[in-house]
């Protein structure tokens, strides 16, 4: 693969916290999409919203508007929740991968807490896991 590719491909830390900053400096959501008129919106307390863009769908046919709004406007909290598992995950496989480091090293044996911590970050990571595998639904 090359390195272009794999650019496009790969979510580095650095491409995630570009992707954090743009969240952070972007209207607060969660957005809508207005029927008929494919505009993102973002919903005020009061119920009122307005534009944030309007798509434009007339190089396609008129239905594609309506799923590019419903895109843009699912992003606007589909990606920092994903950046925020993203985060927590990699900071697990960081514990997971020094533990298992000390585990593996058979210049010694590990100590008692090093195996605590070993058996604690399984345990975080199984429940990361269960959350990530959880029935389509739970989390709406």
């Amino acid at each position: 693969m090359s390195d272009e590719a794999q650019a496009a491909t790969h979510f580095t830390k650095a491409r995630a916290a570009a992707a954090g900053e743009r969240c952070e400096a972007a209207t607060p959501g969660p957005w809508q999409v207005d029927p008929g008129q494919t505009v993102a919106t973002a919903a005020a307390d009061d119920g009122m919203g307005w534009a944030i863009c309007e798509v434009d769908s007339s190089f396609d046919g008129d239905e594609s508007g309506e799923k590019h709004a419903n895109f843009i406007a699912a992003t606007r909290t589909d990606l920092p929740a994903s950046l925020a598992t993203n985060h927590e995950a990699m900071a697990l496989l960081s514990h997971a991968s020094h533990a298992l480091g000390i585990l593996l090293d058979d210049r010694r044996e590990p100590t008692p807490a090093e195996y605590i911590s070993a058996r604690d970050r399984k345990v975080e990571i199984d429940a990361l896991l269960d959350a990530w595998n959880a029935t389509e639904g739970e989390d709406r």
